[in-house]
């Protein structure tokens, strides 16, 4: 597989889209356990607060236009990628789309 500049940008973009996920994540059940811990060295209950751990580790969408259109370029950088019929001039900067989209997308989740 021949790696282009577009290819590795990309590569490069949705790994650090993953890589902030995973950072949101570890930050939020860190912060939640330190809760805990302070609720548990007063003498309180903790399960609801541990409940609310479980529950409450996904990631929150701030703005679900923004998650969409970033989904609308990521299909249009790849349908224009694999369509034969563009132009080249065009093909060849398939990968601005796919990558702003990815970014448009990972700006709108915390």
């Amino acid at each position: 597989m021949k790696l282009d500049f577009g290819t590795i940008v990309t590569i490069v973009v949705v790994v650090l889209f993953y890589v902030r996920l995973m950072l949101l994540q570890w930050g939020k059940a860190r912060r939640l356990r330190s809760l805990v811990e302070r609720e548990k060295k007063k003498g309180k209950s903790t399960k609801k607060i541990e409940a609310e751990l479980q529950k409450n580790l996904g990631v929150k969408v701030t703005s679900m236009p923004l998650i969409t259109f970033g989904l609308v370029m990521i299909l249009a950088g790849g349908i224009i990628r694999a369509v034969p019929s563009v132009p080249v001039e065009y093909s060849q900067y398939w990968w601005m789309l796919v990558t702003s989209g990815v970014l448009m997308s990972a700006f709108a989740i915390r």
